[in-house]
């Protein structure tokens, strides 16, 4: 996944040369390479999707490894102006989060320099102000922002469905693609507009007349996302992200920082706001065990300094001392138990850093089971009569089945339907 050195130093203050980057992701985050420019290659973990798929995630852990400042934007409530009237609904399991924001009176223009470069340099191409907020949001938060233009959505209403056989899409380069009731899409009350979490289509695209939008931001069910990406052999930026399962709390964020930059870069106003979010799961906090975290890592950290680790991840940790509790932050959905949070710690504190000490086990003399001792005993007294132990193959060839008594009593044994030779064609009777 491509990252922007210049918004990362942006983000956070005072970071050193891309070579030191470079050298302190590959030792406490991720494995990352230089892809020339203002470029960084980084190959973000499945898990990681949410928390670090954009330049927030990822500053959040620079910030963490360098010990410095973190500067996220401040995004702000703006006062709502926009009159268009709209629906939202969910009517399919394989969304689970919906969030739909209008702005009217855009105006469609070149995005600025600035994003532009930031664009340039993760890959993606400037088209106009609207659509480049979309990408650029999507590179800060990691969370895919799409918009459609309100005139063409029929009857003032989104609703994600599954698509039905009959039905088929031109998205927004051209191709038509067949649907099928196995693919989500998001719809006006007569037709698919969008395969949900992938690709737009042309029926509600952006165009120099545009001048109310419907920004939305939702959240689906990753496998789903995976399969339709496969069977249309259509693979994007929002396929990649989507298909990894990310957190429904990144659709909020997603969506408040895209409407900030178009009130802010195209003078938009905004109007009313739906979220559908008919599963949300409360925040749960961990026990923090110091003793146990230095048992099972052979350090001797103290509770302040193990937790001062969590606290620069952006865990909230609470409690008194002896008793702590930790929360994780709300995109990181792979923090499920306290192993988890000893691996957030040790992985900052360093891995090279650890002890290395053998493990301390008791040791006892070998015991023998009585089936075991009897056939040793039963092995050397015929060893003891002259006998010789054989172990045969477990199949036989024609030769040596004709040599077997079995024939004379008309038994025939099982062949293999696919022997390896000539050799080895019958079960050995």
């Amino acid at each position: 996944m491509k990252f922007s050195y210049l918004l990362l130093k942006k983000l956070v203050p005072g970071l050193p040369a891309k070579k030191d980057i470079l050298e302190k992701l590959n030792l406490f985050v991720f494995e990352a390479e230089d892809a020339g420019g203002d470029t960084l290659e980084v190959a973000i973990t499945p898990n990681r999707f949410s928390s670090a798929g954009g330049h927030w995630g990822l500053a959040q852990e620079l910030s963490a490894v360098y010990r410095k400042k973190l500067l996220l934007p401040k995004i702000e409530p703006a006062a709502a102006g926009s009159k268009a009237s709209f629906g939202a609904a969910i009517e399919t399991n394989l969304c689970r989060r919906l969030i739909v924001q209008s702005v009217d009176q855009i105006i469609l223009k070149p995005s600025p320099k600035w994003l532009q470069q930031t664009l340039l340099a993760c890959g993606l191409r400037p088209i106009n102000n609207i659509v480049d907020i979309t990408n650029y949001v999507m590179l800060e938060t990691g969370q895919p922002i799409h918009a459609f233009n309100y005139v063409n959505i029929k009857g003032g209403r989104l609703t994600v469905r599954q698509a039905t056989d009959t039905e088929t899409l031109t998205t927004l380069d051209g191709k038509k693609y067949r649907l099928n009731p196995q693919i989500a899409v998001i719809a006006d009350e007569e037709k698919p507009l969008d395969i949900a979490g992938i690709k737009g289509g042309q029926e509600a695209e952006i165009n120099s007349r545009t001048k109310t939008i419907l920004l939305t931001a939702a959240n689906f069910d990753g496998p789903s996302i995976y399969k339709t990406s496969r069977a249309l052999n259509l693979v994007t930026d929002a396929s990649a992200r989507n298909s990894h399962n990310l957190s429904p709390a990144l659709a909020a964020i997603g969506l408040a920082r895209a409407a900030q930059l178009i009130v802010k870069l195209a003078c938009g106003r905004l109007g009313r706001r739906l979220d559908s979010y008919p599963g949300k799961a409360p925040r749960r906090a961990i026990k923090f065990d110091t003793e146990k975290f230095n048992r099972l890592t052979g350090l001797r950290l103290t509770e302040n300094d193990a937790c001062g680790y969590l606290a620069r991840l952006g865990f909230i940790v609470s409690g008194p001392t002896g008793k702590k509790r930790v929360a994780a932050p709300p995109l990181r959905d792979d923090i499920e138990r306290f192993e988890d949070l000893v691996e957030e710690v040790v992985r900052l504190y360093g891995y090279n850093r650890l002890p290395a000490s053998a493990p301390h086990m008791p040791l006892r003399a070998s015991e023998f089971e009585e089936q075991i001792q009897f056939k040793d005993k039963v092995k050397r007294i015929l060893a003891g009569f002259g006998l010789t132990e054989t172990y045969n193959y477990s199949f036989v060839g024609e030769q040596e089945l004709s040599r077997a008594a079995g024939e004379f009593f008309s038994l025939r044994p099982a062949s293999l339907a696919n022997p390896i030779s000539a050799d080895f064609t019958y079960l050995r009777p």
